[in-house]
């Protein structure tokens, strides 16, 4: 996190589903809320025709802000301001793991306003899911974004439960007037 700077709770889920699991795993991602020219910038999947906010998981030795930038080149191509990040809040998903019976997996990810220097696109280097995924930049209105993340959860849900994720969040900035 920014010094000095508090982060909000945006929603806690906890589906409480993991009462005999005795392991724990946490992870955290960093994600980023880029407006520029009153659109969002997304990552949009050609499987499920949702969209993200680009960011992705932290990795050893890294801040937040070394993590946002990182994932948002890697992801979109473009290029990040680290100075203007701005906290927005936080997310955190609480759940038995899809892939381990196990194992309590704690999915927390924080939101940050961050700009670009413009919409020049460079490299992009996407983990081989995103690949699967065909992942994709994409600039949209607010309202586009919810209807997409809005369509794909009534299809994929229970297969892509990120997608309640995202789509929470953009309600929520949608109602506190961000844009839209």
């Amino acid at each position: 996190m920014l010094k000095g700077k508090m982060m909000k709770e945006l929603y806690i889920k906890d589906l409480n589903n993991y009462k005999d699991c005795s392991n724990k795993k946490t992870r955290t991602a960093i994600r980023g809320i880029i407006i520029h020219e009153g659109k969002f910038a997304m990552i949009q999947s050609d499987k499920y025709k949702e969209c993200k906010f680009p960011g992705g998981g932290m990795e050893d030795g890294e801040t937040h802000q070394s993590c946002l930038t990182r994932e948002i080149m890697e992801e979109t191509g473009l290029t990040a301001i680290p100075d203007s990040m701005i906290p927005y809040g936080f997310f955190k998903d609480i759940r038995r793991s899809l892939y381990e019976k196990d194992l309590i997996f704690e999915m927390i990810s924080y939101y940050y306003f961050i700009s670009i220097a413009d919409r020049t696109i460079t490299q992009i280097e996407l983990d081989p899911y995103e690949e699967e995924y065909d992942y994709k930049l994409i600039w949209l209105s607010i309202d586009e974004a919810i209807h997409y993340n809005t369509v794909a959860m009534k299809r994929y849900h229970s297969e892509a439960p990120w997608i309640e994720r995202e789509l929470i969040v953009l309600k929520k900035l949608k109602e506190e007037g961000v844009i839209g």
